[in-house]
C-alpha cells in the first residue's frame, strides 16, 4: 500500500514537472512569435524607406529626362524654324535641292 502511494506521489510529481514545461514551453514559443514580429516589423519598415527612395530617385530622373526632352525639343522646333526658312531660298535655287529635301524629311 506505501508502496503503491510512492507509485503514485512519483507520477503525480512527474505530472506536475511536465505540465511546468509545457507550460515554460509555451511561455517561449510565445516570446519567439513577439520577436520574430519585430524583426518583420522593422524589415518592412526598412523596406518602405528603400522604396520610398527609389521612388524619389525615379521622380527626379524622370524630371530630368523630361526637362531634357523639352529642352531638345524646342532645339529642334527652333532648327525647324531655320530649316524652313533656308527650304525657301532652296525652292528658288535648284542647286541647292538636296538641302530643301532634307529639310523637309527633318520637319515630319
Amino acid at each position: 500500500m506505501q508502496q503503491d502511494q510512492v507509485k503514485a506521489f512519483n507520477s503525480k510529481m512527474q505530472l506536475a514537472d511536465t505540465l511546468k514545461e509545457r507550460d515554460a514551453q509555451l511561455e517561449l514559443n510565445k516570446k519567439k512569435k513577439e520577436i520574430l514580429k519585430g524583426i518583420e516589423t522593422r524589415h518592412v519598415g526598412k523596406e518602405l524607406v528603400e522604396l520610398k527612395e527609389k521612388n524619389e530617385q525615379e521622380k527626379l530622373k524622370e524630371q530630368k529626362d523630361q526637362e531634357k526632352r523639352t529642352r531638345t525639343h524646342s532645339k529642334l522646333r527652333n532648327n525647324g524654324m531655320r530649316l524652313r526658312l533656308r527650304s525657301k531660298d532652296c525652292s528658288k535655287n535648284p542647286k541647292s535641292r538636296a538641302s530643301w529635301s532634307r529639310s523637309r524629311w527633318l520637319k515630319s
